[in-house]
């Protein structure tokens, strides 16, 4: 006999996909390049339709900038109101998330230079989701909405990011 999947859970996940800067102010913007994540969620379900996304990941991303490559290393917690859809016994299920999330930025570089971002980012993040019993696919997409650089004359920056993620429940 299968175990049955509760409507709310712990998991882990890892992502990779791309990142870049988008320049707020003037009219360029950065390259894509390279973003990893790995790290902890949870879903608290509030009905066999609602829930409550959260977690904790580690990101590294990079950005091409226009002074050069920008690398730097995130901790993130996402809180996300999540729509889903699941079969009656609870082995699949399809999630569509939106809501907010809070970076800080322990490390940043550019050419050498440290400490290059800002540490604290806020933003949107939208997540959809695919869970076939214990494991998850989806794509996960996020917006900065903070200005992410430290000096002013060299503009206003935003991050954009786009992971596809596959993750297991506990």
């Amino acid at each position: 006999m299968k175990r049955q999947i509760p409507l709310s859970y712990w998991g882990m996940e890892f992502g990779i996909g791309s990142n870049q800067h988008y320049y707020t102010e003037g009219n360029m913007t950065g390259k894509t390049d390279f973003a990893c994540s790995g790290g902890i969620f949870g879903r608290i379900s509030l009905n066999n339709h609602y829930a409550i996304k959260t977690g904790l990941h580690y990101n590294y991303l990079e950005a091409k900038r226009f002074e050069g490559n920008v690398k730097y290393h995130i901790v993130s917690v996402p809180a996300l109101f999540v729509l889903k859809v699941g079969i009656a016994d609870n082995d699949i299920d399809y999630a569509l998330g939106l809501g907010g999330f809070y970076d800080y930025i322990f490390n940043s570089e550019c050419n050498s230079k440290s400490n290059y971002l800002n540490k604290n980012v806020i933003g949107i993040q939208f997540d959809f989701e695919m869970r076939f019993r214990k494991f998850v696919i989806g794509f996960q997409s996020k917006r900065g909405y903070t200005n992410m650089l430290n000096n002013d004359a060299l503009g206003k920056t935003n991050q954009i990011s786009g992971m596809f993620k596959i993750g297991f429940l506990f």
